[in-house]
């Protein structure tokens, strides 16, 4: 009757110190992970409310001085600049990553 007691009470021992052990892992990898900072849209026309991706806000041409009169012509110039980089971009919610149209 003693062995099947001290044999429990290691059992509930080797338990409970697994679930703490388990715990503290828990907390630890929660306190050290690096958070990742999401990029959000860039607004760049607050009148219209135009927004545009926030690796190329700072790269974006306005048509009128590159000597383009139609959308014909923008797109043109577009497919020559960049025919496989990311021309448009759009998101549902701002809880998704961007998705990309390409001219080829």
């Amino acid at each position: 009757m003693a062995s099947f007691l001290f044999t429990a009470i290691v059992t509930g021992l080797v338990i409970v110190v697994t679930y703490l052990v388990n715990s503290l892992t828990k907390i630890f990898k929660i306190l050290f992970t690096k958070r990742v900072r999401s990029k959000g849209a860039v607004e760049i026309d607050k009148k219209e409310h135009i927004y545009a991706h926030p690796d190329f806000a700072d790269k974006l041409q306005d048509y009128n001085t590159l000597g383009l009169k139609t959308l014909s012509d923008v797109l043109l110039h577009g497919m020559k600049l960049g025919g496989d980089r990311p021309q448009f971009s759009y998101r549902y919610s701002s809880d998704e990553p961007f998705k990309h149209y390409t001219y080829k």
